[in-house]
């Protein structure tokens, strides 16, 4: 609670030492590993909870957001059905489902999850986000602009999902609104760090370009974001 979560994470390590069966500890620490990105550690902690608290719905959900990091989605798929079984008022664990259908290429059986993970909670932007990536995976585009703008409305400097927006936009014709939020990738860490770093500013079509040179990079491949 103070912030001070290497601390925290020592303190549940020292406790499953001392008590291997402590069940608790090792959820916290797993959880904690997983803020940390610490996924391997992680998923040691977090099989070490469900293995003494099998029906903990916490861990289950935990242990799957960890799985579907290393593609192991069947295992990822059961975490969170039993996870459901467990507590079915877990809109996140609906909207987790999605994910690995989507990641599958299965994007009508992912938005069966996402809109029931929306029934539950109706204002959570992550997923109308990813609702909109499968609706624009199915082609169908006009929903999955709606997705995305009411997505933006409820949380706003989204900029993956403004990037995106952007995308249908230009597929759609509307080249200005297009291009303008195609500016949102600079704000996208992984993303911008691929650009080239310059000392002047971009341009943008707004100067005269006469007398001047423009330094010209190729645009970065832009893959699937989690």
């Amino acid at each position: 609670d103070a912030g001070r979560s290497s601390d925290a994470l020592l303190c549940f390590e020292h406790v499953v030492k001392l008590d291997p069966c402590h069940g608790e500890a090792a959820y916290k620490a797993g959880y904690l590993l997983h803020e940390l990105r610490r996924f391997e550690e992680a998923l040691i902690q977090l099989n070490r909870s469900a293995e003494l608290q099998p029906d903990h719905a916490p861990t289950l959900y935990l242990r799957a957001l960890v799985l579907k990091r290393f593609d192991r989605l069947d295992e990822a798929l059961a975490d969170n059905m039993r996870a459901i079984e467990l507590d079915p008022t877990n809109y996140d664990t609906y909207g987790n489902i999605g994910n690995i259908w989507q990641a599958r290429g299965q994007h009508e059986e992912a938005l069966s999850w996402y809109e029931h993970s929306l029934e539950i909670r109706p204002d959570v932007a992550k997923t109308m986000t990813n609702r909109a990536v499968s609706l624009a995976e199915l082609c169908r585009f006009d929903e999955a602009m709606a997705a995305y703008q009411r997505s933006i409305i409820v949380e706003a400097n989204q900029n993956i999902a403004t990037l995106n927006l952007a995308l249908l936009r230009r597929l759609s014709g509307d080249f200005l609104a297009g291009w303008r939020g195609r500016e949102a990738r600079f704000a996208i860490p992984g993303l911008a760090a691929v650009y080239p770093k310059g000392s002047t500013k971009r341009w943008l079509g707004a100067e005269a370009a006469a007398g001047k040179t423009i330094i010209v990079c190729a645009e970065p491949f832009v893959g699937p974001h989690d």
